[in-house]
């Protein structure tokens, strides 16, 4: 979580706030008896890249989605990005089909990018929405 608003929120919900990070061996526990995980989680920090962005988005979805398969959760969201597939152009229509360019503006794009290939395709094991 963000911060403690943001847990107070989502506790507020009826779901199970999670306040640390991803490889935390806490999060298959946190899993136990979920039918669905939301995988929002991510470093959006401005300017160069940072350990962050690598630790956060590219290596953290490996770790989410070992605990998903090891919890027995069927079903995840992995929420993207729309800045994976800046290539200099508006986007007009894009889905999920659309390939990232081979060139990306940012860090947060290019390891947002990354993580959605470690994602895997949409449908096959998690769904990815750019949102």
């Amino acid at each position: 979580m963000r911060s403690p608003a943001a847990a107070k929120a989502v506790h507020s919900l009826g779901a199970v706030p999670a306040a640390d990070t991803l490889a935390d061996p806490l999060l298959l526990q946190a899993m136990a008896g979920c039918e669905a995980l939301v995988h929002a989680a991510a470093h959006i920090g401005p300017g160069r890249e940072a350990p962050d962005h690598a630790a956060v988005n590219v290596e953290g979805t490996p770790f989410a989605l070992a605990a998903l398969r090891k919890s027995g959760v069927k079903r995840v969201v992995h929420l993207s990005t729309e800045c994976d597939l800046l290539n200099g152009h508006p986007l007009i229509n894009p889905d999920e089909r659309r390939p990232c360019p081979g060139r990306l503006p940012s860090a947060y794009s290019r390891t947002k990018a990354m993580a959605q290939r470690a994602a895997g395709p949409p449908g096959r094991f998690a769904i990815v929405n750019r949102a």
